[in-house]
């Protein structure tokens, strides 16, 4: 296995810290120093009278017979990271009641038989990544509502069997990114309702039962990247209704039943680029009314059902390429008239009903540094 100061789990960068050593910003250990693998009952009864450790905690491939970390009981700070991961026949986290700190990451993966989380009841604080992945029997995130902050990121991903997040309620600060995808049953993002700070990316894709993300409306801005892509089921973005910035990249994609992007009202700025692609059935983009600039890549295409661009009125520059392309039903590109400057390339193509004229007198319009082209659209009436 890999040394648990870094997250080699499949995402980014964490914001925990090395767990080799005693952590500095862990309570003073003298129980236990340093770093621990349990692998066996004969292992976890070695680490059964700790207190506090002082470096890592890996508990993976343990034999059948640890259903629970019973064990553990007393244990209540972790120097570094927590590490569950493979145990075959783990079905309960009951024992670790009494963990309130965990200095580094907590990783929790590939154990098939956990069905919840409530035994990390007392755990207040986690320094670096919270990090639940490929669980295949975890039905909830329960009982972690004493938890307010992750210094990391917290990623949730890969679990046929999940329906509740309603665990995560006392969570108001995620200092790197959030991560919710591939979770099939998951219809809503209840137990986020608190969640206040994010300081990296926003990222909600491929769960093909969720329906609102409601939950997140207590977010004000995205430092980093905001995606919201492949939710078959996914009407609405209107719990990102305060968001008012993206300091990187905004994706709107492959959500066949999103009919607006309302939820976007508050955004003014797009930090880089901004795709709003392949949303069957969006009908317009008039949530992106008070958007004045995109300091990247603007664009949006095939889309079937939206006739005008009048959401992007509002919009005066675009950092780098305009791209308007392959929109079956778009009949007018009137809402780029505020658009004084592009900075690379403007493509207004592949549009089949949209006057050709039209859209060559709006794109005449623009101050573009790069290459104008206006190609394969519609016959003017």
């Amino acid at each position: 296995d890999d040394d648990t100061g870094d997250d080699d789990t499949g995402d980014d960068d964490t914001g925990d810290d090395d767990t080799g050593d005693d952590d500095d910003t862990s309570p003073s250990c003298l129980s236990c120093p340093g770093d621990f693998v349990v692998a066996s009952e004969a292992d976890l009864l070695a680490v059964s009278s700790c207190l506090c450790i002082g470096g890592s905690l890996e508990i993976a491939n343990t034999p059948a017979s640890v259903v629970d970390l019973t064990a553990l009981a007393g244990l209540s700070s972790i120097g570094g990271d927590l590490e569950l991961y493979d145990n075959a026949s783990l079905s309960s986290l009951l024992g670790l009641g009494d963990l309130v700190f965990v200095g580094g990451g907590l990783f929790v993966e590939g154990n098939g038989a956990l069905e919840g989380t409530g035994g990390l009841s007392g755990l207040q604080s986690i320094g670096g990544d919270l990090f639940f992945e490929d669980n295949s029997a975890l039905v909830t995130v329960d009982g972690m509502v004493a938890l307010s902050s992750i210094g990391g990121g917290l990623e949730i991903a890969d679990h046929p069997s999940l329906t509740s997040l309603a665990g995560l309620s006392g969570v108001t600060t995620i200092d790197i990114d959030l991560r919710i995808h591939d979770n099939a049953l998951l219809v809503d993002l209840t137990g986020l309702e608190n969640l206040t700070y994010l300081g990296g990316d926003l990222d909600i894709h491929h769960n093909p039962a969720l329906r609102n993300i409601d939950a997140l409306a207590g977010i004000g801005s995205v430092a980093s990247d905001l995606r919201v892509h492949d939710n078959d089921l996914l009407t609405s973005v209107d719990g990102l209704g305060n968001i008012n910035g993206v300091g990187d990249d905004l994706e709107i994609a492959w959500n066949p039943q999103l009919i607006d992007v309302d939820g976007l009202a508050s955004i003014t700025v797009v930090g880089l680029d901004m795709y709003i692609y392949r949303n069957e059935d969006l009908a317009h983009l008039d949530g992106l009314s008070n958007l004045t600039a995109v300091d990247g890549d603007l664009h949006v295409y095939r889309n079937d059902l939206i006739e005008n661009l009048s959401g992007l009125n509002s919009v005066t520059a675009v950092g780098s390429d305009l791209f308007i392309e392959g929109n079956d039903a778009l009949t007018s590109v009137d809402g780029l008239g505020n658009i004084v400057s592009v900075s690379d390339d403007l493509d207004i193509v592949n549009n089949p009903v949209l006057c050709q004229l039209d859209a060559q007198s709006i794109a005449s319009a623009i101050q573009v540094s790069g290459t104008t082209t206006v190609d394969n659209n519609g016959a003017c009436p």
